[in-house]
């Protein structure tokens, strides 16, 4: 007498924090393709930014573009006070937990939500620190100069917000 054949084995279950994790980054994706989608499809080839047009801030200024209008040598000297400073900033935001501690909580039975926020936060809490520092750094050298120096500066930072937004549609004259 033959025993009965057994089932076949079932496939091993993914565990449920992986198919959120898979969700979470399928949005991201889709976000940042639409919103790169957007950019791209935003503006008529040969019309100014509509913000520019009504004399509104940018809503590309970034601090990046703010630092790149400057002069080269106060660029230089700018980023050089910033390193230093990114020490001090460094230092008072929270340390980035190790991969491994991540991983640990992520495969943890009980999943410690509040950990795991504070290990996710902790690099931005970085990013916002070495942004405020550098902000800080921009506004005071920029309250140094005369009003010809900052008028200068403000024409310099028109031109490359407007230049990189051909740049991005790949359009002649943006680089």
């Amino acid at each position: 007498m033959t025993p009965p054949p057994s089932p076949p084995p079932s496939p091993p279950r993914n565990p449920g924090w992986m198919k959120l994790l898979l969700a979470v980054s399928l949005a991201l994706n889709l976000g940042v393709a639409g919103v790169l989608g957007g950019l791209a499809l935003r503006h008529a080839a040969d019309a100014p930014p509509p913000d520019l047009q009504r004399g509104a801030a940018p809503q590309g200024l970034s601090l990046r573009h703010a630092v790149a209008a400057l002069p080269d040598a106060e660029r230089r000297a700018l980023r050089q006070s910033w390193r230093a400073d990114m020490q001090t900033a460094r230092q008072e935001a929270p340390a980035t937990p190790p991969v491994a501690d991540v991983l640990a909580l992520l495969r943890a039975d009980d999943l410690d939500q509040t950990a795991l926020r504070a290990a996710l936060e902790a690099p931005q809490a970085r990013a916002v620190a070495a942004g405020r520092a550098g902000a800080a750094l921009l506004v005071a050298q920029l309250a140094e100069m005369d009003p010809a120096a900052r008028a200068a500066y403000a024409d310099r930072l028109e031109e490359r917000l407007t230049e990189g937004r051909s740049r991005w549609r790949g359009r002649p004259g943006g680089g």
